[in-house]
């Protein structure tokens, strides 16, 4: 696993989270027979787990599954030290004598450490067991701190994210390999002094600049192509036209394993914490609409840092800290590939432009590779730039029609 610090999420059951506890907490705690305490339905006087430390102590966890905003109450905690004063031997029917007493708690926030301290200090003065809190902030740093571990949670008791968010490429792509090498030797050049890598894919609108943006992604994610693991933090699509990109950032949680909220702002929040913890990743901003929108504070500040790196695609210079890459026509030869993955439609339903007497064509597929235009009698429209693209073939044809 690559070194850093890694965002984790809680566990949803109680199954797993009391199989968590028993490992992370043997380690954190340097309890080697750490083990489940009673059976489900049994009294268990508020303890979960139990083991003796190096010195031979009792070590007992009381494991709290708290998902919710309500988390950990004072009073959650509160009764189970007072359960765990009533532990007794079940052969001997002696009270057990506790060293420590720790409650495990997938609360995301820790509320009790002083309280945990203040409880400690009135129970040595009675030689009664130290107590702790550990809640899930508390734990992603045992994760992190135990690579082992991390590992074991990350593959074993979560789902993997799939680590992309990315539409469909167009089946009716096109090669261009000097603009997508061009990125790559960008967006894989060395960094320095914590710098974020950008490209920009800049041209007139339909181009074609979204669509070599998702073909440079899928590559990366191409397990036969050279550049497969360049992002093993994931690619990600942010749709940049409709002003606030929240919702779009949000929207990706699930994908790259980030915290879901109710409120939609801190879901973002949490996906950039997840991506600018993890390993490289790639992150589409698709159609910026220029600098005033780049500059914008609440986008920038959605927007993650680290080892992110961005493309761009834009129709406006200016981008600051934007490596530009210009896109613009097909070449000749490209043009007549791209023509010849479309099926004619009748000459009489030619789009506006058209050559006299060439042949019109409509996609096969619905997905395209820019901006689409709209034929005057209804028909499906090719992507602006491959509308135009035809139309160059045609006048070299000499307006005859294409097959």
């Amino acid at each position: 696993m690559p070194g850093g610090s890694f965002h984790f999420h809680p566990p949803d059951n109680d199954t797993v989270w009391e199989t968590v506890c028993c490992r992370a907490m043997a380690r954190e705690l340097g309890v080697t027979s750490l083990q489940k305490f009673k059976r489900r339905g049994q009294k268990q006087h508020g303890i979960d787990l139990i083991g003796t430390d190096a010195e031979g102590n009792a070590v007992v966890v009381q494991c709290k599954l708290r998902n919710t905003e309500k988390g950990l109450t004072r009073k959650d905690a509160e009764d189970d030290v007072e359960a765990a004063k009533g532990l007794i031997d079940d052969e001997t029917g002696q009270p057990v004598d506790i060293s420590r007493f720790v409650i495990a708690t997938t609360d995301d926030v820790n509320d009790h450490t002083a309280w945990a301290a203040n409880v400690t200090r009135e129970h040595i003065a009675v030689r009664l067991f130290e107590v702790k809190v550990y809640a899930w902030c508390d734990f992603r740093t045992v994760l992190n701190g135990h690579p082992e571990l991390s590992e074991w949670y990350l593959g074993v008791t979560r789902p993997k994210p799939r680590l992309h968010n990315l539409p469909a490429l167009t089946k009716r792509f096109v090669e261009r390999p000097i603009e997508l090498e061009s990125v790559h030797r960008i967006l894989t050049a060395s960094v320095y002094n914590g710098a974020v890598l950008r490209a920009g894919y800049r041209g007139h609108g339909g181009q074609g600049k979204s669509t070599l943006a998702l073909a440079y992604a899928w590559k990366c994610r191409d397990e036969a192509h050279p550049w497969y693991g360049t992002f093993p933090g994931g690619t990600y699509y942010i749709g940049c036209g409709g002003g606030s990109i929240v919702a779009e950032v949000a929207g990706f949680a699930a994908a790259c394993g980030a915290r879901e909220e109710q409120d939609a702002r801190q879901t973002a929040a949490n996906v950039k914490s997840a991506l600018e913890s993890g390993p490289a990743c790639l992150i589409i901003l698709d159609n910026v609409t220029g600098p005033e929108q780049w500059n914008d504070k609440e986008f920038s500040s959605l927007l993650p840092g680290g080892a992110a790196r961005y493309l761009i695609t834009t129709r406006e210079a200016g981008l600051a800290d934007v490596e530009e890459v210009h896109v613009g026509y097909l070449t000749p030869a490209q043009a007549v590939e791209l023509l010849g993955k479309y099926k004619p439609i009748p000459p009489t339903a030619g789009y506006p432009h058209s050559p006299s007497g060439a042949s019109s064509f409509t996609p096969s597929q619905s997905e395209g590779a820019g901006g689409r235009a709209s034929s005057p009698d209804g028909h499906d429209a090719v992507p602006l730039s491959e509308r135009d693209a035809a139309s160059k073939i045609a006048e070299w044809l000499g307006g005859l029609a294409v097959a």
